[in-house]
């Protein structure tokens, strides 16, 4: 019986650069597949919304932190996320009497009650709060505290103090 010879043969080189093929093959579907999972966009956006607060200033475009029962208080800001704002919330909380001033409106109130929402769309957000002050408050130290929030939940609060005195 006649022995099968092989029509033609592959060298030992050759069938070790297929066998290297299959290997890198099969590594780059894994990089593929793990580039294709690691670009995907989180489902949850974790950064905070930014604050911007551009000017406080009374009614008559001054710049200053002393204001007199019956001033305005206009506050320009602007609010800048990542993804979609929701929320900012604006109040106002008294923390101290002014020494110097002390005798005056010793029966006021403190203007703890000033707390507004202004709902908000898009990922920025620019605009202007205008506050009365009321005629019939305490002097003293007080705290403006504006938040912005945005869809998912993030949120950020920052805090200025001014305050308000007789004059």
């Amino acid at each position: 019986m006649p022995t099968l010879q092989p029509i033609f043969t592959i060298p030992k080189t050759v069938t070790l650069t297929l066998h290297t093929m299959k290997n890198i093959v099969k590594i780059l579907i894994v990089i593929i597949s793990f580039s294709a999972i690691s670009c995907q966009k989180p489902s949850e956006n974790s950064k905070t919304p930014i604050i911007n607060i551009l000017n406080i200033k009374t009614a008559n475009n001054t710049t200053i932190s002393v204001f007199s029962p019956g001033d305005e208080i206009h506050i320009e800001y602007n609010i800048i996320d990542n993804e979609e704002l929701d929320i900012c919330t604006v109040s106002i909380n008294w923390i101290k009497q002014l020494k110097q001033f002390e005798n005056k409106a010793l029966n006021a109130p403190a203007w703890n009650l000033y707390n507004k929402k202004h709902a908000l769309t898009g990922a920025e957000d620019n605009g202007k709060v205008i506050i009365e002050i009321p005629q019939n408050i305490k002097d003293g130290v007080y705290e403006l505290l504006f938040s912005a929030i945005d869809v998912d939940g993030n949120s950020v609060t920052i805090e200025k103090e001014f305050w308000i005195a007789y004059k």
